[in-house]
């Protein structure tokens, strides 16, 4: 059976097909390019059955999705969401739907991975920290801004732009303003995840900044690609 998967976080749509239990090839697009006609486009170019939806991207993006859906044949797609207790994992919240479903299935595709305790950090617009200790219990997390939202506050107000930067390849004092505030934000979001995380625990990184942030830890790693679509993978082999 050929199942969809759509990991819709705050500023891009991923997708991948699971097609006999295997996931392929993950995609992506802005939401300013995620037009209703593109994603039917994708929906109908995949020749999936059902599809398995991750959304933190509000009520509204989940009505539309579920229109879309329906226009293109799929009567009953599922929109996953967080629970107490699931695949061996159990919330730490006092509240546990109020967790972000991407940071739960973050932690629900690691714990398949790794039965210790573990790190997951996914960083994108925002970074996120979640632990997990060895049975499978969420011990609670961190939020903070990510590179692009950090710099967009920074220069807030001021005549500069943000649209053209990068994180630096690595953080050392500057002698103009752009590359200051550049290594100034970058050791930031690399100064939180040193605090926080025990250098002899499971790191597991995901996300858009994955790349550049893993190169400015001076620890070990692993670097997973689509955290979030896996997590619905396992949703989605278990319905």
């Amino acid at each position: 059976m050929h199942k969809l998967l759509f990991d819709i976080g705050n500023t891009r749509l991923k997708w991948a097909l699971l097609k006999d239990g295997v996931m392929q090839q993950q995609q992506g697009l802005s939401h300013d390019a995620a037009s209703d006609d593109a994603i039917a486009e994708i929906i109908a170019g995949s020749g999936c059955e059902q599809l398995y939806v991750a959304n933190v991207a509000g009520t509204e993006t989940e009505r539309r999705m579920h229109s879309i859906a329906m226009q293109s044949g799929i009567s009953d797609p599922v929109f996953i969401r967080t629970q107490v207790q699931a695949f061996g994992l159990t919330n730490a919240y006092d509240e546990p739907q109020r967790l972000g479903v991407d940071r739960w299935l973050a932690m629900v595709a690691a714990r398949s991975l790794y039965r210790r305790a573990f790190y997951v950090i996914d960083a994108g617009s925002a970074v996120t920290i979640d632990a997990v200790d060895a049975q499978g219990q969420h011990l609670g997390g961190l939020i903070a801004p990510g590179f692009k939202n950090m710099m967009n506050a920074l220069v807030h107000n001021t005549s500069l732009s943000t649209d053209e930067w990068a994180p630096p390849q690595q953080v050392m004092l500057e002698n103009n303003t752009q590359q200051a505030m550049l290594g100034g934000c970058a050791a930031a979001i690399a100064g939180l995840i040193n605090q926080q995380v025990p250098g002899d625990t499971c790191l597991f990184l995901t996300g858009g900044d994955a790349h550049w942030i893993a190169a400015m830890l001076d620890r070990e790693y692993e670097l997973v690609e689509g955290l979030v679509l896996q997590g619905i993978a396992r949703y989605a082999e278990v319905a």
